[in-house]
Order: C-alpha cells, then structure tokens, then sequence
C-alpha cells in the first residue's frame, strides 16, 4: 500500500489530507442545507385570509416557500382594537418540513389579525406577514375588508448587515486571494528568475522572503476579518431572529436559553456556523505553518499547496448560508447552485485578492529601482494575467448561471431592487475587466520587453510600472465597491422571487371611453384577494379623482346575485380594497363603475377565471431521501400518515341508504369539483392542482374509515386536500365516508 501511495503524483499526495477535511465538514453540514426558494414566504394558510368561521379553529396552518425555524419563528393573534390575544410559537410538521402549525387556546367570537414572523433555516432571513380572520360572525357584520393581508420580507439591507456580509466577502478574498497569490504566481515566478532575470542572485533572498512575509501578513488580516464578521454576524442573525437588539442579546449571553446560544447550539445556521468557525482554525493553523516555508522548496510548495486547499474550501460555508443554497423552481440538482456560488466566490476572492497581493508586491519590489526588480515584476505581470483572466471567465460562466436561477427574466432585472444590484455590479465588472485588458494587452508586453533591453535604464519601463501600479490601483478600489454591493445584495430579497410577488395575481387591462382601465387581482385565486383598479387617460394620465369606484362582482356558473364591493383610493393613486367574496372556483364577471362629477358612470367589464390556490411542493434531499425510505421503500410517498388515534376511530353512523345519499350530496357540492364523479381525481379543477387529487378508487379501500374522516376532518399537509371541520359537523363528515366506502370500495358493506 505504501509504494502504491508513493508512486502518487506528489500533488494528490498534498491535497489528501485538505480534501479527507472537506468531505468531513461537508457531511457534517449537507443535512443542514434544505431546498427551497431563498427566504420563508407564505404560500398558503389555513384558514386562509379573510374567511370567516363558525367556530373558532384550534389551529392555524401556514405553508411556506421554505422551512421555518420554529425556534425564532412565532404567530400573535390581534383584536380588532390592536390588542395582543395570543403569542403562540411555530412547531414543524413532522410530514413537511414547510408547514408550520400554530395551536390555539380558545377564541371568543370576532375579527383578529394574524401576525406571523418567520425565520428561514437556509438564510436566516426574517420575513413577516398578516392577515384578517373572522370567528363566529356573519358577512354582514364583517369588515375584513379593511384588514388587508400582507407578506412582507425583512426590512431593505441595513448599513451593519451589509458591513458584515462585506467584510465576509472581503476577508475570503484576502485570504484566498494572497495565498494563491503566493502558490501561483511569486512562487514560480521567483523559481524561474534564472530565465527572466539572466542572473539567480540578481535579486537578493531576503527580499523575496519579505514578499512572502507580507503575503502572510495580508492572509492575517483576512483570517482576522473573517473571524471578525462571522462573531459579529451571529450576533447580528440572533437579534434579528429574536426581534431583540444588538446589545441586549449579548447581554444575555451566559443564559444558555438566550437567542445566541439557542442559534448556535439548537439551529441549523448554528452548524454551518461552527463549520465556518472550524474552517477559520484550520486557515489559521495554515497560515502559521507557511513561517519559513517560502514555496521556492518542496516543503514550502507542499505547506503553500495545502494552505491554498483549505483557503479554496472556507467559501463554502458562505454559500451554504446564501441564496444559492435553496433550490428554484425547475431545478432538480439542489448541489448545482450551491457549487457555482463556491466557485464563483473562489474566482473572485483569487482575482480580487490576488490584486491587493500583485499591488503591495509591485509597490515593495519596485522601491528598489534596480532593471532587475522591473523585470521580475514583468514576471510576476505574466503569470498574474493569464490567472486573472481564468479567473474572469469562470465568474462569467458561473454568474450567467446563478442569474438564469435568481433573476430568470428581463422584468425581474429591471423591476426590483436585487436586479438593479446586479446591473450595478455588472456594469462595474464590465469596467474592471476593461482595466484588465490594458494590463493584459498593453502594459504586460512592454514591461516585459522593455525591462530586459536598454530602455529600461532610460525610465521607460519604471513609467509603466507606474502605470501598471495605478491602474491596479483603481481595480482594487472598483472590486471594493463591488464587494459592497454584493453584500447588500444578499440582504434582499432574490430578483425571481421578488418579481413573481410583485406580478403574481390576476391582469386585465380594458379601453373605455377616454380611459384605459387596469384591473389587477392578487393573487387572483379562491379565497382573499386584494383588488386593485387603476386609470389613465388616453394620453397615460393617470386619473385620481372619482367620486365613487366600486366592482360588482358576479358568478357566471352559479346563480348567487352580485357583489358589490367599494374600493377606496391609495396613495399611489390606485383604488383598492381586499375581500373574500370570491371563495368559489369558477368564472366571474367584474363590472368596474366609476363615477365622476359631471358626467354618467362609466362601468367596465372584466372576465376572471379563479382556481384554488396551489400547493407548495415537499421539499427533497438526497439525505432525506435516505431517511424517508426513497431507495428501499416502495410508495413511501404514496400514502399521507394519519396518527395512530385516527386510525382506531369507529363510525357512529351507520352506513345506511339514508347516510350514503346525505353523504352524495355533500360530496357533489363540495368534492366532485377536485376528486370528480369517478372519484379519480378528475374533476373539472383538477388540472390545475399540483399536487393532484387523490384517487379516491384506489385510496379509499387502502384506509380505515377513522383516518378518511380524519382526513377531511383535518386536511392533509403539503396536498390539495382541505380541512373540513369548520364546514362540516361531525356527523355529515360520517356520511360523507360511508358514501365514499359505498361508491369506491369494492368491499362496501352497507347496514340494511
């Protein structure tokens, strides 16, 4: 075994011990990444904005975007008058991991607010939102209509947050940037000084050993940075995941049950924290062992090799924490946008570190004013360059893919705050690699050609490293600021996600009389929506003034008369008003009257199409995958689980002819609509479900009757199916079973 190692490039020798590392904090951490879709938004809630119920619900159901820390993650329940009813914590689904279940002490009748604030495992992003419910009161005394929902994300990046995410960015690149710095560029260059300079001792050791010594020093100072912002960053992540401030959380330190030891030690972030922190020991320890071991010697070269390694590999636990690690929509290689984030964070930290570290070696090394110093550093230029330029195109390459994921479409960059980030960036990189071209085409050539003839004992290669040192001069400052931008950046919410909440809805848009008039429905599904009516005039004029704006609102598929519902104008010179009259999937006609002084109401037709509100995804990953049964366990996705008391329930209603037909015409008003008449789940708004129904041919002969009461009773988490115990009492739900055991199992048995 040993002569097979040895007879190992000495290279892969090197990396071996680096690269055991890296799997190590690698499965110590993959667990702690699950997929989703950057930041905790609400999708769904039960029960959902704007109904009013019977009778007061015992829980309250939200479905998110991503999985919520239930640790920092709560609900308050709001009266009318803004008091505090109920401050009620968040726990998990056991089922999916995106659905948060919030239990209730018991509530008199009235309308109340629900405030949520949620905190994502992936990012440690905050978000918060709310919305009207009305308990044990009817449509005529509810005013939800001026308790409009809201999904909001945590407040536009903040100075400290992006201080500290920027000094994060700056500190890898220090690190990364002078190390590789040192590997590949002034190791080489001074190895192969024969070749450049026609004399080895033109240049004395202790001069490049002092260039080494500040490669060091600038590697120190990135650890010391990095240390720095990850300390100050999990401070900052605790507030904010508290709602507490800054110095009260650290005052509370010592209490093991305070939100810094609860986020470190009980949280997901917490892991990738403490790898991030272990990463930074081991850097350190690196960077100690490269004293005296300048890499112009196998030893040093091997110390340099495995101080580059675990500087390449520290990035990591920056991506695991960034939008890159939740999983878009499409996307089924969750590991593909976390290792493009890695790689481009390396790119840039080379390139950009690798800049600080070229300009402190050309402004040392050129002090001394000899030809022989301008010809190494037309030596350390030609190696520098063609480093630089991989590194551009590899940020190419991996930016144009994180773009197609976070940004996806033209509107998203244009219309959000992230896109404008990205533009600004872009444009500056577009500049920086403008400066890099003049070093690349024509600052490198005549340094390199002028410091070896005699022009060069005339000043004219001193003038262009003159210029080769301010025009990297000018590229530093421009990659600071693009590190700056890139950290408020990652405090924002990602342009995709942005653009679809902002566009997401319903759009109508209709010509008449002198106006045109735009009709926006958000979200534009069964259940609360917010209206919103816009006008301008043929000249796009936007029209302000109106006595009345109101919509009447009628179903084409069912005879229930009209709607009407009064909208009130806004700030933004919009008339809106939020309501649930729209509860029912099906077609309605919109009229919009608008009456102005002087002149007869104008009304405005508008056709809209209401679905249900579709189902978020379970979320996947490849560990999970293990531990759910996907490779050994057949269908261990097939069947929801009911709990064990729900299984051993026992149906009090006979299963008579008389219960069976309550039973149908429960089912056809309220079911057929999803699972159809076969039962198949081919209902007419089936194809718009996803998931989709259920199969009820199949399903209802696999199940005790206690767990499909159960089941319409509660709902079923992460599926289309809704509860129905608010509709429903007890018994017609009984009746419903029995006629689905009759109608779909092919062992029905039915009491004479």
């Amino acid at each position: 075994m040993s002569a097979v190692f040895r007879w190992w490039p000495t290279r892969v020798r090197q990396m071996a011990f680096p690269l055991c590392l890296f799997a190590l904090l690698v499965s110590l951490v993959t667990h702690a990444v699950p997929v989703a879709s950057a930041h905790s938004y609400l999708v769904r809630a039960e029960p959902s904005a704007g109904q009013l119920l019977v009778e007061a619900p015992r829980v309250i159901q939200l479905w998110f975007s991503e999985e919520p820390e239930p640790r920092f993650s709560q609900v308050q329940l709001f009266t009318t008058g803004g008091s505090v009813v109920q401050t009620v914590p968040m726990s998990v689904a056991p089922e999916d991991p995106r659905l948060a279940v919030i239990r209730l002490a018991p509530l008199p009748d009235g309308i109340y607010t629900v405030s949520w604030r949620a905190v994502s495992v992936v990012d440690g992003h905050t978000t918060a939102g709310n919305f009207p419910i009305g308990v044990g009161i009817g449509p005529e005394t509810a005013n939800l209509a001026s308790a409009t929902a809201s999904d909001a994300p945590s407040p536009v990046a903040t100075m400290p947050q992006t201080a500290i995410r920027s000094l994060a960015y700056l500190s890898t690149s220090l690190v990364a940037g002078a190390i590789a710095f040192g590997s590949l560029v002034l190791g080489p260059a001074w190895a192969r000084r024969q070749a450049w300079l026609g004399d080895a001792s033109a240049i004395p050791t202790s001069e490049i050993s002092a260039a080494f010594g500040r490669l060091r020093r600038i590697a120190v100072a990135g650890l010391a940075g990095g240390t720095f912002a990850a300390l100050a960053g999990a401070v900052m992540q605790a507030a904010s995941s508290a709602g507490t401030g800054v110095w009260e959380t650290v005052a509370r330190v010592s209490d093991l049950t305070s939100p810094i030891p609860t986020l470190l030690l009980e949280t997901r972030y917490g892991q990738v924290w403490g790898a991030r922190i272990l990463g930074l020991g081991l850097i350190a320890v690196a960077i100690a062992s490269l004293r005296h071991a300048d890499p112009v010697t196998a030893r040093g070269r091997q110390r340099w090799a495995v101080a580059t390694t675990f500087a390449t590999l520290w990035p990591v636990t920056i991506s695991l924490n960034s939008h890159s690690a939740s999983l878009p929509a499409g996307i089924t290689l969750p590991v593909v946008p976390l290792i493009a984030d890695w790689v481009h964070l390396i790119a840039a930290g080379t390139w950009v570190g690798g800049l600080v570290a070229l300009a402190t070696t050309v402004i040392s090394t050129h002090t001394a004013d000899r030809t022989s110093s301008i010809a190494f550093i037309g030596a350390m230029v030609g190696r520098f360059s063609p480093l630089a330029l991989a590194c551009v195109l590899v940020l190419a390459l991996t930016g144009a893919y994180q773009s197609l994921i976070l940004v996806a479409s033209t509107g998203a960059l244009t219309g959000t705050d992230h896109g404008w980030g990205l533009l600004l960036k872009l444009g500056l990189v577009a500049i920086l690699i403008g400066l890099g071209a003049i070093n690349l085409i024509w600052v490198r050539p005549r340094l390199v050609r002028r410091s070896t003839d005699t022009v060069a004992h005339s000043g004219t290669a001193g003038r262009q490293v003159a210029v080769l040192a301010n025009v990297v001069g000018i590229e530093i400052v421009l990659t600071m600021s693009v590190l700056v931008i890139v950290g408020a950046m990652t405090q924002l919410q990602p342009a995709r996600d942005a653009w679809a909440a902002k566009t997401r809805g319903i759009f109508r848009e209709v010509a008449a009389e002198d106006l045109s008039v735009r009709l926006r429905v958000n979200p534009g599904e069964t259940g609360y929506n917010t209206f919103s009516l816009g006008m301008t005039t043929r000249a796009g004029k936007p029209v302000t003034e109106a006595r009345k704006v109101a919509l009447i609102l009628r179903m084409r598929d069912h005879e229930m008369g009209d709607t009407e519902l009064v909208l009130t104008p806004r700030p933004d010179g919009t008339f809106t008003a939020g309501s649930g009259v729209a509860s029912m999937v099906g077609t309605f006609d919109i009229e919009a009257v608008i009456r102005q002084d002087g002149r007869d109401d104008i009304r405005v037709p508008f056709v809209v199409d209401l679905d249900v509100p579709p189902m978020p995804t379970p979320s996947f990953t490849a560990s999970s995958a293990v531990g759910k049964g996907v490779t050994g366990s057949p269908g261990a996705y097939a069947t929801p689980i009911a709990p064990a008391e729900a299984r051993a329930l026992r149906n009090p209603i006979a299963n008579t002819l008389a219960s069976a037909e309550r039973g149908r015409l429960i089912y056809t008003q309220s079911c057929v609509t999803c699972h159809g008449v076969t039962g198949k789940g081919d209902g007419p708004s089936a194809v718009a479900i996803r998931p989709p129904p259920a199969d009820l041919s199949t399903h209802v002969s696999l199940h005790t009757e206690g767990e499909l009461w159960w089941w319409v009773t509660n709902g079923i988490a992460g599926r289309p199916m809704p509860a129905w115990r608010e509709a429903l009492t007890d018994d017609e739900r009984w009746d419903v079973v029995n006629y689905m055991i009759d109608e779909f199992s092919p062992n029905a048995r039915r009491t004479p």
